[in-house]
């Protein structure tokens, strides 16, 4: 089991102790299924699986997004993840070694003052949980999951890690957000039979994102950048090659 809390030293542990198919031709090909194919992350993710020389299912909820799985060269299947008969037939039916939520529901228009975290709440619990059991029935070794790393307590030091203590009893809104995404963490590490990964994502910004040119977060900086820059969609990248190399390429799960 493991949890990564900060960013680099998800890069530093995956780089570190990771191989993916594509580079190097001894590691075998995995069959992983990504929930959540179609969003910021889980298309490049798709991507960067494929790339690597795995066998990729992308589950999407919605008939449209199929096209856009298999544009980046995955296997498309289109589910709700809150219905858990039809998850377990979708993953099932599969057969991966690697399950992947990059589930969320989360407005195409952002407002902090009127935004609704319920859908995604629910996504990310109720629908990890189902995400959870499918991995389970279809002998999955290992299931990979996004989490936060916003969720920490506002105490301390500003530079947090995964051991720092995570802000349980936030007021609303973002209580709620706070206690499914904790309840979500909770049962991916302890699902019996499965190797458990949490990656505590920061806020994105660029192509595709709430703060990207003519978004509904505003056009942000970061150092004098524009967000939505060119360097920004590689940031965007590096969190899907971190996914991908934990998914597929952790040595001794392979």
């Amino acid at each position: 089991m493991a949890l990564f809390g900060a960013w680099r030293s998800l890069v530093a542990r995956t780089v570190r102790v990771g191989e993916v198919a594509g580079s190097n031709p001894a590691a075998p090909i995995v069959r992983v299924f990504v929930a959540g194919a179609t969003g910021a992350v889980g298309r490049p993710l798709v991507r960067q699986l494929v790339d690597a020389g795995h066998e990729v299912t992308g589950m999407t909820s919605k008939e449209a997004g199929r096209a856009a799985v298999e544009a980046e060269g995955g296997e498309a299947v289109v589910c709700d993840a809150l219905d858990a008969d039809a998850v377990h037939r979708a993953v099932t039916e599969a057969e991966p070694e690697i399950v992947i939520s990059q589930l969320t529901r989360l407005p195409r228009e952002y407002n902090p003052r009127t935004i609704d975290y319920g859908p995604t709440n629910r996504a990310r619990e109720e629908g990890g949980r189902n995400l959870i059991a499918a991995a389970r029935a279809a002998g999955a070794r290992r299931f990979v999951t996004q989490s936060i790393a916003f969720i920490y307590a506002p105490e301390g030091d500003m530079i947090k890690d995964e051991t720092a203590r995570p802000w349980a009893d936030a007021p609303a809104p973002f209580g709620s957000g706070a206690e499914s995404t904790l309840t979500h963490e909770r049962e991916a590490l302890g699902a019996e039979g499965l190797e458990g990964v949490v990656l505590r994502y920061g806020q994105f910004y660029g192509p595709g994102t709430y703060y990207a040119p003519g978004g509904s977060g505003g056009v942000g900086h970061r150092g004098g950048r524009r967000a939505g820059s060119a360097r920004d969609l590689q940031r965007r990248r590096r969190r899907a090659s971190s996914a991908a190399r934990v998914a597929a390429g952790v040595r001794g799960g392979a």
